[in-house]
């Protein structure tokens, strides 16, 4: 069930700045949150994701977790993967303008690149110190037509390898694999 809080105003100068700060991010970025180790790419795609207790990385160092491809449509329907498609691309290749949004509770990261021949792409990333979560929100304005598009997180598998995924009015625990666009998916 969901529940309310009440919050009192108070007159003074609060005890965190309530500013946030933003840069410009032109090379690799390293962040611990509290049980794990999150590193990132110059174009912040997430390279390493580790606990802080272990040594395995949960991120498959085969590929940029996080990297949009695209190809062309082969068979005219969005639910046939085709991952060897005509004319394939992957806004891992493009230019790249990247931001450090640093506040007092939460951080972001905002990655802005085009893709295929008239789309564009953001990408953010949501996290707070000492917090076991990590929201990656991928936004596509998308401009294409008759074209197949992926989002490639490559992640190690676990021992008992459970992936669930949303689908229309409910979710389903999958294998890994090539599986049509869900709204969301928990890998754990």
């Amino acid at each position: 069930s969901m529940g309310y809080t009440t919050f009192r105003l108070v007159q003074g100068v609060p005890e965190t700045v309530p500013d946030e700060t933003v840069s410009a991010v032109s090379g690799p970025l390293t962040f611990d949150m509290g049980s794990f180790y999150l590193e990132l790419d110059d174009k912040a795609f997430i390279k390493t994701l580790r606990p802080k207790n272990s040594m395995v990385n949960l991120v498959s160092s085969s590929a940029s977790s996080g990297d949009i491809w695209w190809a062309d449509e082969i068979y005219g329907d969005s639910y046939t993967f085709d991952p060897l498609g005509a004319n394939p691309g992957r806004i891992s290749d493009r230019a790249h303008t990247v931001y450090l949004v640093h506040g007092p509770v939460v951080n972001k990261i905002l990655a802005f690149s085009t893709m295929a021949d008239q789309s564009i792409c953001m990408r953010e990333m949501r996290f707070s110190d000492n917090c076991k979560r990590l929201d990656w929100t991928t936004h596509l304005y998308w401009a294409d037509i008759n074209k197949n598009v992926f989002l490639n997180f490559k992640l190690n598998p676990f021992e008992d390898n459970r992936l669930t995924q949303g689908v229309p009015y409910g979710f389903v625990r999958r294998h890994q694999g090539w599986h049509p666009a869900m709204r969301w998916s928990e890998y754990g």
